[in-house]
């Protein structure tokens, strides 16, 4: 019999072995919910004991603000520790503790052996089964009340006795098995225990254990910022020093190098040394030196790196080192919108990298910094609502057709709230019929369900990252934190985005292409960027395939602008966003003299002045507020972020600064209220000028790229594309505007993806086939490249070298029906009727390779209208187009049709309402919107051989165009917008 709490003691501490959701699918317990749980219960500390330490730094945290001590454990078990039957609980007493449990966690993480030994001190444990046989200092405790040793202990999984079933719930999904609603009633109570709870559990001993081991608990985690790891400075130089020699290295090379006064010189020099001098005083020389090391070697391994990213561009230095391609100062950039000594933050850097070859970027930072000082970032996919769903639903065995109907009814901004979506009208039968469901899915909300790696995120550190973070390796076996990027600053780990960018990728191919065909070495570099004939390009609406330019509404925008510069380009973008979008027109108007401009501060035009006096740019906000109320760029800049954040407190704090220091440089009142309600108004909308010129010039790449050497950069766009059918179809028609021809696959002469052929001709390649893949493509290529002359004589020689290498019968009819064998001048009725004599034949060959029986080949009869029919149909849905041009071409004799303009005018807002044009449908799809109504997408092609993308909203259109004949033509009645067309009607032409 249990010996009674005699002596009324109170535990210091509830529940010792706590797990949080972070236990993946082990716990239905948030970190709120047990700090809620112990502040109810009035205890000054609060234990959390999963199986890592993911939510560690969160939990610590949070308690802190909340004045409560966090009591960190990490159980071990057997799942941890193959082969053994251990079950123990290790205790952090003090920050030399946890950083022992941080040096255990990742061995264990990563399936490193290690000595447990070295590893115990600044702990207590507890021993659940008597297992522990490790050497040491630490006191061990048992869960056996009759010991001596006994503690206090008892394991919690979730809240209170009401979420037993969302716990067990959590565990099936986990396991993968179904289960009844019954057994989700089943097994042990793990809530959480209450002090009243506890002290009847337990007894005298137990909690004098537990209260003498938790008032010994101090655990203070350091947060350091002096930790940027450092250059493996191989020179006599300072680190000081050398980035000061590479920076006037890029400063010969990319400014004086030129034709400049001295005027100019004096500005780059000036400029140079006042960013040097903060970079010094902030103690980030080396951050620098790491970050262009890495860069050049990528650059030096042909890797192409993106001109910049966010508001480094707006850095000299970044400039002058290579690590960006954007002169600041040409383009007026703000360098304190990137590093501002008044707000001290890490650096931030963010890297766009051609994507095929970004692993090679990250794999020499950890070849060169070592394992140990290198991480990718841990992220934690959450459970929303339906994967909730179909998670509830696939263990409670309902139908799936049931749970995706269910799925469809919610909408994107109900996805993490499924507590609310349940009242909307759609959901509201669903929900009566199963409750279970959607209880069960309302209760599993939000826990991490799994783990996975940031796409960009990886940091350094100087230190070993264990002296700092745990780490683990992921199921792909890179090493990662096993905390947040939200925390990781904050411990002083220098975090970089290496992000992978696919237009970069195609640039680098184009660019290899253009050599290939060509010899001409491109220089992104040294392109001339005033190149009108480019930019004509662009003012006519020619944006296929060119960054953050090519969508309907975005071109739209660029031929209203009509740029004729980089900056323009970069206008159309921070423009075209919502709250902008208001400002395109004004814009345009003031751009052509139409309208006046007018400045919200005529001392302060030339802020406003390249924009026409409108608020573009986050960098005019700050400016502004500089000039009128003398803040300093510190507090400009912080004066940006809370006005664009609209915090309540902290900006009437900041409005009342600027105001008292505004009516000192003669403002008046009035006028103050004028200026200070414009950019509040526009200050939330205001984009990063130095990130919008960076990636403005991406664009420029491209366009400059798609003006001089069409065909190259057509190629590779659509060899990047092949698995997207509609954008290949686009793809063909630009071809067609640019005289480029279009060649389907050839059995004899296709490579696996788009190549060149002739002159003037893209041939399609065998992998843009349906049902053709990559293996099959090398191995049809390789057989016919050991043929005589490299290709096949004919039909019957192709079948029989494709067959006698294993390229099967069904693969063979597809080649045929997709027309790569039309070249041999044979019906494909011919073809088909005859390869599986071949085939047969093939079976049997001499040793020369020659049939032992030849085949007997059939005649056939010419093919029907209806099999021709038949066999194009069959072409266009392998190909994912039509390519023949005869299909393609129509004319019509009836002139009158012709009387209508085609359709690609109507990107524009039309003045008088609406516009026609003759179409032929062909394809749909049904989409939804934001606001969960239907949304039909519609390709067109109009009777001149014009393909366009429209929309139309109109519920008589979408309710029959399952209905309608898309071979014939029809009269489209469309009104333009800023998005691009909307088609209103659609009338059957006789």
């Amino acid at each position: 019999m249990k010996e009674k709490n005699k002596n009324n003691l109170t535990p210091l501490v509830l529940n010792l072995n706590t797990y949080s959701h972070y236990s993946l699918l082990s716990s239905s317990l948030s970190l709120d919910q047990i700090i809620e749980f112990a502040i109810n219960e009035e205890k000054k500390y609060v234990c959390l004991t999963d199986t890592n330490l993911y939510g560690v730094i969160e939990f610590y945290l949070k308690c802190k603000d909340k004045n409560l001590m966090p009591v960190i454990g990490l159980s071990i078990n057997s799942q941890l520790i193959e082969n053994t039957k251990y079950d123990f609980v290790l205790f952090a007493k003090n920050k030399k503790g946890y950083l022992n449990l941080v040096k255990i966690s990742s061995f264990l993480m990563t399936n490193n052996d290690f000595n447990y030994e070295n590893y115990l001190s600044d702990l207590f444990i507890v021993d659940k089964n008597g297992t522990f046989d490790f050497k040491t200092d630490s006191k061990v405790y048992s869960i056996n009340p009759k010991d001596k040793n006994a503690i206090a202990f008892n394991e919690a999984r979730y809240f209170n006795k009401n979420d037993k079933r969302v716990f067990n719930a959590l565990q099936a999904i986990k396991n993968n098995r179904t289960v009844s609603i019954d057994e989700l009633e089943e097994g042990q109570d793990l809530s959480l225990l209450t002090e009243s709870e506890s002290v009847s559990l337990f007894n005298d001993v137990q909690i004098e254990n537990l209260n003498n081991e938790i008032k010994e608990v101090n655990l203070e985690i350091e947060f350091e910022k002096n930790n940027i790891i450092k250059y493996p400075n191989e020179s006599n130089l300072s680190d000081k020093a050398l980035l000061h020699k590479f920076c006037m290295d890029g400063l010969n090379e990319k400014i004086f190098n030129k034709e400049i006064d001295s005027n100019s010189k004096d500005t780059y020099i000036e400029r140079m040394e006042y960013e040097l001098q903060i970079i010094d005083d902030m103690g980030f020389n080396d951050y620098f030196l790491v970050v262009q090391d890495f860069i050049n070697d990528a650059k030096n391994k042909g890797i192409l790196i993106g001109p910049g990213r966010g508001s480094a561009a707006g850095s000299l230095i970044a400039y002058l080192l290579g690590i960006t391609e954007i002169d600041s100062i040409k383009y007026n950039l703000l360098f304190e919108r990137f590093l501002n000594p008044g707000r001290i933050t890490m650096p931030d850097i963010d890297i766009d990298i051609m994507d095929i070859r970004r692993d090679e970027v990250v794999e020499y930072l950890f070849e060169k910094y070592g394992y140990d000082h290198v991480a990718h970032i841990i992220t934690f996919q959450k459970i929303k609502a339906k994967m909730a769903l179909r998670d509830i639903g696939r263990i409670l065995n309902i139908d799936l057709k049931i749970i995706n109907s269910i799925c469809k009814s919610i909408t994107k901004d109900l996805e993490e709230d499924l507590a609310n979506a349940i009242n909307t009208k759609k959901l509201q039968d669903a929900y009566k019929s199963y409750k279970d469901l959607f209880d069960l899915a309302i209760g599993i909300m939000g826990c991490p369900r799994q783990v996975g790696i940031h796409a960009a995120g990886v940091v350094l550190s100087q230190k070993v990252l264990t002296d700092i973070v745990p780490i683990q390796t992921s199921v792909n076996g890179e090493i990662t934190t096993q905390y947040s990027m939200d925390y990781l600053e904050d411990l002083g780990l220098i975090k970089m985005d290496l992000l992978g960018l696919t237009n970069l990728s195609t640039i680098n191919h184009v660019c290899k292409l253009i050599k290939m065909n060509h010899g001409i070495e491109i220089n992104l570099a040294k392109l001339n960027l005033e190149d009108q004939n480019v930019f004509l390009d662009l003012q006519q609406g020619h944006t296929l395939g060119i960054f953050q330019l090519e969508s309907e509404g975005m071109t739209s925008v660029v031929k209203q602008v009509k740029p004729v510069c980089i900056e323009d380009i970069s206008i159309c973008s921070a423009l075209f966003r919502p709250g902008p979008m208001q400002n395109i027109k004004p814009f345009v108007r003031r751009r052509e003299g139409f309208e006046k401009v007018e400045y919200i501060d005529v001392k302060n035009k030339d802020i406003l002045e390249p924009t026409h006096g409108i608020i573009v740019y986050q960098e005019q906000v700050i400016n502004l507020v500089r000039r009128i109320a003398n803040f300093s760029l510190s507090e400009a800049d912080m004066f940006r972020r809370i006005i664009s954040k609209k915090k309540g407190h902290e900006l009437d704090n900041f409005k009342k600064m600027f105001f008292e220091n505004a009516l000192k440089n003669d403002y008046t009142q009035d006028r103050l209220e004028q200026i200070y309600n414009y950019i509040y108004t526009f200050a939330d909308y205001g984009f990063n000028h130095s990130h919008s010129v960076a990636y403005s010039l991406i664009g420029y790449w491209m366009a400059y790229l798609k003006h001089y050497y069409p065909i190259e950069f057509m190629i590779i766009l659509m060899t990047f594309s092949e698995n997207d059918k509609n954008k290949i179809d686009l793809y063909v028609n630009e071809c067609k505007r640019l005289n480029i021809n279009i060649r389907k696959p050839d059995i004899n002469i296709s490579n696996k993806s788009f190549g060149l052929y002739k002159k003037n001709t893209i041939l399609f390649g065998l992998n843009s086939i349906k049902g053709i893949g990559v293996e099959t493509s090398k191995k049809i290529i390789e057989i016919r490249t050991n043929n005589k002359d490299k290709k096949f004589s004919d039909f019957c020689e192709a079948i029989k070298k494709l067959s006698s290498n294993k390229v099967g019968i069904s693969t063979l009819e597809t080649l045929i029906n997709a027309g790569t064998f039309d070249g041999f001048k044979l019906s494909k009725k011919y073809m088909l009727e005859n390869l599986p004599i071949i085939v047969d034949a093939a079976s049997n060959l001499k040793d020369d390779g020659s049939f032992l029986f030849e085949p007997r080949l059939i005649d056939v009869e010419g093919e029907t209208n209806a099999e021709k029919e038949a066999f194009n149909k069959k072409e266009i849905e392998l190909l994912g187009l039509d390519l023949n041009e005869d299909n393609n071409n129509f004319s019509d004799k009836n002139e009158l049709l012709y009387k209508y303009p085609d359709i690609k005018p109507i990107t524009e807002p039309i003045t008088n309402g609406t516009f026609k044009s003759i179409v032929f449908i062909k394809s749909y799809e049904i989409k939804k919107t934001k606001k969960n109504t239907d949304m039909l997408s519609l390709m067109l092609v109009d009777i001149f051989n014009n393909k366009k993308k429209v929309i139309s909203f109109s519920s008589h259109l979408i309710s029959n165009i399952d209905s309608l004949d898309f071979s014939k033509k029809y009269l489209g009645t469309f009104r333009g917008t800023t998005f691009g067309p909307n088609l209103t009607f659609l009338d059957e032409v006789e």
